[in-house]
């Protein structure tokens, strides 16, 4: 009984072993020689950079946008992909859909002119979710954008 039990710490003790030297040895593996002196992999600043990032179209005026606020529009291939293209903007579900489709796929400003209403853009803005680099390069660029999502927030 007293083998049995010394062999089964044994066995639970090399069980931990490997862990405290894979611990050990990333500790030394994120040791870096700079010089005469070391660095550990955590005293170096790190920058999170994104490895895509999606280029947005912003127009330059609000007023520019004259697209239709009512009734059925049918958005071509480009600007949804996804089968039901077809928007009853009457609807208010449908039309925010329209909205926020066009806003992050829009690959120039003419597609913004064609189908979004500069009036509408503003009533809707509180309630389109968008991607927060499209969102803050619009609020930025329209600071009354930026007004109206701060003022919905609080």
């Amino acid at each position: 009984m007293a083998l049995r039990d010394s062999l089964l710490r044994l066995t639970i003790a090399d069980l931990y072993r490997p862990l405290w030297s894979r611990h050990i040895l990333r500790e030394l593996q994120s040791t870096i020689v700079r010089g005469d002196r070391l660095r550990s992999m955590a005293d170096t600043p790190r920058t999170a950079t994104p490895r895509f990032e999606r280029p947005y179209t912003v127009t330059g005026d609000l007023d520019l946008l004259r697209g239709p606020s009512s009734g059925i529009v049918r958005l071509p291939t480009h600007l949804d992909w996804s089968g039901s293209a077809e928007y009853d903007l009457d609807a208010p579900g449908r039309i925010v859909d329209l909205y926020r489709a066009v806003l992050i796929e829009a690959a120039s400003p003419q597609d913004l002119y064609t189908y979004l209403d500069g009036a509408m853009l503003r009533r809707l803005w509180a309630l389109l979710w968008l991607p927060v680099p499209l969102r803050a390069a619009w609020e930025q660029r329209f600071p009354v954008l930026a007004d109206i999502s701060r003022a919905t927030a609080a």
